[in-house]
């Protein structure tokens, strides 16, 4: 067992810290996972969920989803929402699951943006960094399309 390493996601991950920016602006965040990062966000690390609700969604990948790039059917689910809710935006946020899988967020971007009239904002978090970096990618992105004119 010698040299053996163990390495755990941080207890507040950077999806967490990515969300955290996104939660009070008006937008459809849909964070892409099986589910379980989606609680541990609302139920844990956002206080502001008991207190003030926000479009906060879980994509529900599942295995085979996941392993084929199903991309299809989180569009779908996006644009569904996007037609029921009334949104300035809409977020896609990774998690450990995608990352592993390698996700083309610019990928899923494009394909929504061409579906719904939302600016959509891609943010490649991965589970693995700080909070503090998932803040920092969603305020560069919300800079990026504030400079873009798309928001």
């Amino acid at each position: 067992m010698r040299g053996l390493r163990k390495y755990l996601t941080p207890f507040a991950p950077d999806q967490s810290g990515a969300v955290s920016v996104l939660y009070e602006l008006g937008g459809i965040i849909v964070i892409c996972d099986a589910g379980g990062c989606t609680g541990n966000v609302c139920g844990f690390d956002e206080p502001r969920w008991f207190e003030r609700k926000s479009a906060v969604f879980s994509a529900g990948l599942r295995d085979m989803d996941a392993i084929l790039g199903r991309d299809d059917r989180l569009v779908a689910k996006l644009v569904d929402a996007a037609d029921k809710i009334d949104a300035n935006f809409a977020a896609i946020v990774g998690t450990p699951v995608p990352a592993v899988i390698g996700t083309d967020y610019q990928a899923l971007k494009r394909m929504c943006e061409k579906k719904t009239d939302l600016p959509i904002l891609a943010i490649d978090t991965d589970g693995m960094e700080l909070y503090d970096k998932g803040e920092e990618k969603s305020v560069s992105c919300i800079i990026y399309c504030i400079c873009k004119g798309k928001i």
